[in-house]
């Protein structure tokens, strides 16, 4: 098949979730078929993978999407009702150049690579494929009802409701609708009737992410993730606060990492509380991972599938995990589920202190990665599916 595919952030390298997904497809599927990749470039630094990208593709279309005037073009949004996360994505140059190769070339299928994308796809006949991963207006009715009845929290509401319009008017129209977990699909039909929505989980490279040595001191606890991302950020001030304290009250010497790029101000102002490291962007997770004890994911608001505790799992190291950041993987083994502080606290100071069972839970976890979610696996599952609807 001839593949036009869309992405709303450069899918190289993959070392955040939603890069992580779109790389594995895009990679998979220039193995077996000719992708075009159209995509952005938001941070500079991420011009120098273009030419990666180059050697894996037929073509590849890239823009520079500017932050701030991304940001104050979406607020436009607000005038005409429209969700401001579209509005950030619209962008007149690399609709051009999708345009011209839409009427040029014989595409069999376009994909695009989350909701914000599919817009692009406005005037074309031909099949469509769309990726929401997650059910973004479900995230951000979350956190409008986390912030209550505040500016920021009519704001998120807003968002939410627009979203959830657009989103259903999208999976009716796409001849094949695809997101990450059984939760983010129960979701989607709750509020609209798709032609056809499947679940595709996101996999693991558990090559990558195995057990092993690590040149790193041992950590006794460990959270890896994007600090931009407001669920990561907000889990990690929270678990600082309120459970590190409560172990640190049993263990003094217990050291909390927090491991991911661009950490904001509140984020680093962690890293003066006793036990607390803020590393910023590392070249890699997997020392960590490998170093800690236990990793921990204490997300309060989360959808889809954490890749962090995946990663973790596959790893070897047992997790302590909300409920909320287990939604999207179902009943995993080698992880510990709690919500309140005190529970947190009391499921890491039994991991710490016993490590016949940390080991053992380590175990049972990389199995269960191994088992159900490696990559191949999943790839080939959506691979089959585009093919039928190619044929739609």
């Amino acid at each position: 098949m001839r593949i036009c595919y869309l992405c709303h952030r450069i899918p190289f390298p993959p070392d955040k979730g939603d890069k992580i997904r779109s790389f594995h497809q895009v990679e998979f599927l220039a193995r077996r078929h000719e992708v075009d990749l159209f995509t952005f470039v938001d941070d500079a630094a991420d011009l120098a993978h273009v030419a990666a990208l180059r050697r894996m593709v037929r073509r590849i279309h890239v823009e520079r999407l500017w932050p701030l005037s991304a940001r104050l073009w979406s607020l436009r949004a607000l005038l005409g009702g429209g969700p401001l996360s579209f509005a950030y994505f619209r962008q007149g140059r690399l609709r051009a150049a999708l345009q011209r190769a839409l009427r040029s070339e014989s595409y069999d299928l376009a994909v695009a690579f989350s909701s914000a994308m599919a817009p692009y796809l406005d005037g074309w006949d031909g099949p469509r494929a769309l990726d929401f991963v997650d059910i973004d207006s479900a995230k951000w009715l979350a956190y409008a009802e986390q912030l209550g009845r505040t500016p920021l929290g009519w704001l998120y509401g807003r968002e939410g409701r627009a979203l959830r319009r657009l989103e259903g008017a999208l999976a009716e129209r796409a001849e094949l609708t695809v997101v990450c977990s059984p939760r983010e699909e129960e979701e989607l039909c709750s509020f609209c009737a798709p032609r056809c929505a499947v679940t595709v989980p996101n996999g693991t490279d558990v090559e990558r992410f195995s057990p092993g040595e690590s040149p790193l001191a041992p950590l006794d606890l460990v959270f890896t993730g994007a600090m931009d991302y407001r669920a990561n950020a907000d889990a990690v001030l929270w678990f600082a606060r309120e459970v590190l304290p409560l172990v640190r009250k049993e263990r003094p010497a217990a050291r909390f990492a927090i491991v991911g790029s661009n950490p904001g101000p509140a984020v680093l102002r962690l890293g003066r509380l006793p036990g607390v490291e803020v590393t910023g962007r590392v070249p890699d997770v997997c020392p960590y991972l490998r170093a800690a004890a236990v990793a921990v994911a204490p997300l309060r608001v989360a959808r889809g599938i954490q890749n962090k505790v995946l990663e973790a799992l596959a790893c070897g190291t047992p997790v302590v995990a909300t409920r909320a950041a287990l939604g999207g993987i179902g009943e995993a083994r080698g992880v510990l589920a709690c919500e309140t502080p005190e529970e947190q606290a009391a499921a890491v100071l039994c991991l710490l202190a016993d490590p016949a069972r940390r080991a053992a839970l380590g175990a049972e976890g990389r199995a269960f990665v191994v088992e159900r979610f490696r990559w191949e696996v999943r790839l080939e599952e959506l691979d089959a599916l585009l093919r039928v609807a190619a044929c739609r």
